[in-house]
This record gives C-alpha cells, structure tokens and sequence, in this order.
C-alpha cells in the first residue's frame, strides 16, 4: 500500500494572473468595443448626410458701356468703395479728334458770321444784333471746349513734370513752363466760362424782331440751330463716361491701367463683398437623402472652434454636376459629381467668402 503525498496546489501570484487577464481577456474586450463603437459611428454616419460645400463670394466686374481710352482710375487695390461711388472715366473720344472737330465747327461760325450779318433793314437790326451775338456765343463756347480739352492734358504733363523734376531728370525752367502752361489754361477757362455766362443772360434779354417772310433770317436762324445741336454734340464727347461701383466691398483686381484702350464690356476692375449671403455644397453619391427647399440643416466650421449654425436650403439643382476644384478630395483621381443646394447663412457664423464648409441635413 501506497502512501499519497499531501501535496498543496502551488498558488500563482497576481502579477501572474494580471498577466494572464492582459494576454487573454483583455484583447477580447477591446476587440468588442471596437466593434461595437465602428457599428454606432457606422450607423450613426448612414443617418446624417453631409455635404461639402463653398462660401459665395458677391462681387461684380466694373466695365466701360463704351470703347474708349481708361483716363484715370481713382481707386487703389484692395481699397474700399461705396456703391455708386465713382472709381474710373473713361474718354469715349481721343482728345485730339475732339480738338479737330471743335476747329472746324469754329472756323464754320466764323464762315456764317461772314456770310450772313448784313445789315441793311432797320426793322431787322435787333434780329442782325441778335444772330450776331449767338454767332459770338457759339463761338465762345466752342473756345472754352477746346480750353478745356487742353486743360487736362496739360494737368497730366504737369503731373508728369514733377515726378520727373523730383528725380532730377528735367531742368527747372521746363517744370515751370509746364506748370504756367495749367495756370494759363485754368484761367482761360475761368474767363470764358463766366464770358459764356454773359452773352447768355444778354441772349435771354434781347427778343428777335419781325421775321415774317424773311427767308434770309430762316436760313440763318437754321444754320445757327445746326452749329448749336453739333456743339452739344462735341461736347457731349468731350465729357468722360463715368464709372462707378455697383456694390460696396473692396477692389481686388484692377485689369486696365490709366491710357489704356478699352472695349466695351471689358472689365476694368473687380469689386467684391466681404458679406457671406449663401452657401453652395454638393451632396456625393449615392444620396443618402433627398434634399427638399426649406429643409433644415447645419453649417459646420473647418476651423479650429468648428462653429455651427443652423439655416435652411434655399434651392436644390435639377441635376448631378461637378464638383469646384476646391472640393475635389486629394486621393480621388477623376470627376467627382454631386447634387447642388443653396443654403442662406442666417445665423450669426463668421464665414469668409470663398471657405470651405460642411453642411449637415437633419
């Protein structure tokens, strides 16, 4: 008979149990939650579609309704304009046809003066006086058309003059001559404008005399008719187009320079609003809802405080489109489509035109 001995299990320390609690267990649990956590997220992205989408940018292209030579613009980039304020001319006609044609409507005046003041009715001496003294207004205001067709041009030599003559690239005595040339011609203008004044006050005062059956002062009083409507004419040729800005924001982009020639339509400059009035996203497919106008939904943030506001779809697109560039993902190569929807920011989220959102649909 055999004696057993009393042998006692050996006990296993609990860095040996924590270790075989580590290695066994342990990796399951993990393994269960995260699957458990991929399903929620899984289920949880299947419920609520997303859509990128990009802030729209208001601006407007501000260009010339006529061909013509861009004389001045008058604000700089990323300068600030007002809606409605002026931000370039543009000369529709060159100066010196304008000059030409004022010369010969001039020399025209002067030819009818001659031909026509005779006077020898003294019934028709207040009628001579009369037709003599528009003959000397349309004379005179064709002089100050020309005075101040030269009067700009010799405004932008001076300019030119005192950038050259800071530089010491020109002599003294031709800035001078430039600048005598400006103060000569204000002045001629000064006088012919307040001349013009005159005669027109004393054309008002001096009533025409007996023309019936006078066919002489018809013809006359025709011919004055004619040289005044083509004075209007040049004149209105004369004076620049003027172009101002549509809205108010900042200018971004200036086109054309001052000289340059310019067609009509062409932009000259670019205005746009700092103001975020909407937001264009692009649902991908396959769809995992169908958009509706007024649906609500929620405009998410990329930055760093991942800001949201609530707003409503204002439009859905009728189709599938492409994606902006700026939407397209980084690893996909080829076209990416997607349904379009407008969404009016109403809340108080600071976007900048242009960022990039995502919108979420409830």
């Amino acid at each position: 008979m055999s004696i057993k001995p009393d042998l006692k299990p050996i006990p296993i320390p609990w860095s040996g149990r924590w270790r075989r609690v580590r290695f066994q267990l342990l990796p399951l649990v993990v393994f269960a939650a995260a699957v458990a956590g991929v399903t929620h997220l899984w289920q949880d992205d299947r419920g609520t579609a997303i859509a990128q989408g990009e802030v729209d940018s208001i601006f407007s292209e501000v260009a010339s309704p006529e061909t013509g030579s861009l004389a001045e613009i008058l604000v700089e980039r990323f300068g600030w304009v007002e809606e409605g304020e002026v931000v370039g001319r543009v000369l529709v006609s060159p100066p010196e046809v304008v000059t030409a044609s004022l010369a010969v409507l001039m020399a025209e005046i002067e030819l009818a003066r001659l031909g026509w003041i005779d006077p020898v009715l003294d019934q028709q001496r207040n009628l001579l006086q009369r037709e003599s003294l528009q003959h000397d207004y349309l004379a005179e205001r064709t002089a100050l058309a020309l005075a101040r067709v030269r009067l700009p041009q010799a405004e932008r030599e001076l300019e030119r003059a005192a950038r050259l003559f800071e530089r010491n690239m020109i002599p003294e005595n031709e800035y001078d001559r430039a600048r005598v040339e400006v103060e000569l011609l204000q002045a001629e203008t000064e006088n012919r404008r307040g001349l013009v004044e005159t005669m027109e006050q004393s054309l008002q005062r001096l009533r025409p005399g007996s023309e019936a059956g006078d066919e002489s002062a018809d013809a006359l009083r025709a011919t004055l008719a004619l040289q005044k409507e083509r004075l209007t004419l040049l004149e209105a040729e004369l004076r620049p187009l003027v172009l101002r800005s549509p809205i108010a924001g900042m200018v971004t982009d200036i086109h054309r320079q001052n000289g340059e020639l310019i067609r009509a339509g062409e932009p000259v400059l670019t205005v746009r609003s700092p103001r975020a009035g909407s937001v264009t996203a692009y649902l991908r497919q396959p769809l995992r809802a169908e958009p509706e106008v007024g649906m609500a939904v929620e405009i998410v943030s990329r930055r760093g405080d991942g800001a949201r506001v609530n707003a409503r779809i204002a439009a859905v697109g009728p189709q599938m489109q492409e994606l902006p560039t700026v939407l397209h993902r980084p690893w996909f190569r080829g076209m990416e489509t997607g349904l379009p929807i407008r969404v009016d920011v109403t809340g108080e989220l600071s976007l900048l035109p242009g960022e990039v959102v995502d919108v979420q649909l409830r």
